[in-house]
């Protein structure tokens, strides 16, 4: 059992080198060499590496390519791709009988990144085609495993795609490739944060992706449901060990006691999370909406807005993420408007737009 005492010189993960100014149940606070004070989780020093070791890729897996980037999934790993339909139709069935017509007219998909990769395919990776249709920015997407083996081609999935979104400089941490072989959701820091979501351009662009590598990718939710946010005010009750610590820090300044609020209220509030019984790309999201446009023609069959939504804070900056949200996802009778908070849940999907930042 690791004992922590005042005056201890420990170093951080994170916040490197510091001393313990103060003991809790369960947390330490600690002042940093540059003169910061933090208060700090126990657990967070005990699950540190130990002194010299080394991390190797992720989970443990070689640094080479490609196994250092890419996780082959079993085919006990269960998806969900057909509550991706949810915002467009009562039954997936209606898609299901336009396919054979939809395939007779939907074209490659050119969207994004069209450069190739000067790496070979692997061996044993599957090949595979994305089509679009009826055009290539928004609408039905279909991929297409093809057996050169066998000489068969077959479709793998058909689902709701767009090609709107933000664009962001994101660092690939891993991949995680589904069964078929020729589709993948990719998991990435964003931010300060961690987020997973579905590659649309998974089958044209895959030669490229390298983990820990910068990547400039388009990021789109297309949401299940949303509606105005309730504002609600929660009791608040601090964590002791914080109290104690912030105590002490005002009496080492020659403060008086800090002062907390009893309630703490979620007006603007941004937040984004998994949702643990979903997909790993599926989330919840609230937020304050930034812009608001209508969708020009419609998506499917279904008419609404693209809004841009804060869903997370790094300091002073937002993390917004645009978000298609049909009229049968909308459970308003007001349209959403900029400044309000709305809430949700959504599928997040992205594709690469230029290889990688170097």
């Amino acid at each position: 059992m690791t004992i922590f005492y005042i005056g201890q010189h420990l170093t951080h993960p994170d916040h490197g080198p510091c001393t313990v100014t103060f003991v809790g149940s369960d947390y330490v606070g600690v002042e940093t060499d540059g003169g910061g004070n933090a208060l700090i989780r126990k657990q967070t020093f005990l699950e540190a590496p130990a002194a010299g070791e080394q991390a190797v890729g992720p989970v443990g897996r070689p640094l080479s390519w490609p196994e250092s980037t890419f996780v082959h999934e079993s085919a006990e790993t269960q998806h969900y791709p057909g509550s991706h339909w949810e915002a467009f139709f009562d039954n997936p069935k209606l898609i299901v009988e336009r396919l054979p017509e939809v395939l007779q007219k939907a074209d490659p998909w050119v969207g994004g990144s069209n450069r190739k990769s000067s790496r070979p395919m692997p061996d044993r990776w599957t090949k595979g085609v994305a089509l679009a249709w009826p055009n290539h920015r928004q609408g039905l997407m279909v991929i297409l495993r093809i057996d050169e083996e066998n000489k068969e081609t077959s479709v793998s999935s058909f689902f709701p795609f767009v090609s709107d979104g933000g664009q962001y400089n994101i660092v690939i941490r891993h991949i995680n490739v589904w069964e078929n072989g020729v589709e993948a959701q990719i998991e990435a820091e964003f931010g300060e944060a961690t987020i997973t979501f579905f590659d649309i351009s998974f089958t044209k662009n895959r030669l490229w992706y390298e983990a820990g590598k910068c990547y400039q990718f388009i990021l789109t939710g297309i949401a299940y449901a949303a509606k105005p946010a309730e504002v609600m005010e929660l009791p608040f009750t601090p964590n002791p060990d914080q109290v104690a610590w912030e105590r002490k820090l005002a009496e080492q300044r020659g403060e008086g006691p800090p002062t907390r609020p009893t309630k703490i209220s979620l007006r603007g509030m941004a937040m984004m999370m998994p949702v643990e019984e979903w997909d790993i790309d599926d989330y919840r999201f609230r937020g304050p909406v930034k812009s608001v446009k209508n969708v020009e023609g419609d998506v499917l069959g279904q008419t609404g807005w693209f809004i841009k939504v804060t869903v997370m804070r790094f300091g002073d900056a937002d993390a917004d993420i645009d978000m298609l949200v049909t009229r049968r996802a909308w459970q308003s009778d007001s349209p959403p408007a900029v400044g309000q908070d709305v809430e949700g849940s959504f599928w997040l999907q992205g594709y690469l737009t230029y290889p990688p930042v170097w």
